[in-house]
């Protein structure tokens, strides 16, 4: 399925949609991907196209590649331990498994605060020259 995409409605992006699954990537389904699984999940065959040519990688091609480290980089803090009390929770799939406090849904007040405070520290894990568009 071909799929025209638009960002801040300047740059027409057209993808195609590939058959590929998270667990085709992640070495365990009961936690989420490291960043280097991540970058590699972008790696699986999808056609994007730019300017009207297409992109070869998306993890290094200019427009695209930041952004892709800048995520990979919030998926390798939930692996740190000294970031897991304050970023993760357990999955409510009974899987075992954990993921981002923001992916699980809230079911108290207290949910919410932890959700709201997780946001901060997922920032300043994240605070490298990539975000300001400097490799």
């Amino acid at each position: 399925t071909k799929t025209k995409h638009k960002i801040n409605n300047r740059i027409p992006i057209n993808t195609v949609e590939v058959d590929m699954k998270p667990e085709d990537f992640r070495a365990s389904t009961q936690r989420p991907f490291t960043g280097e699984e991540y970058l590699k999940s972008l790696q699986d065959g999808r056609e994007i196209y730019i300017y009207g040519e297409r992109v070869k990688d998306v993890t290094t091609h200019p427009a695209f590649r930041n952004a892709a480290a800048s995520v990979a980089q919030l998926y390798d803090a939930l692996h740190k331990p000294e970031m897991q009390d304050s970023l993760c929770w357990n999955t409510d799939t009974g899987s075992g498994g954990y993921t981002h406090k923001f992916f699980r849904v809230a079911k108290s007040a207290d949910d919410l605060r932890q959700q709201r405070d997780a946001m901060p520290t997922t920032c300043a894990s994240n605070a490298t020259p990539s975000l300001s568009g400097h490799a």
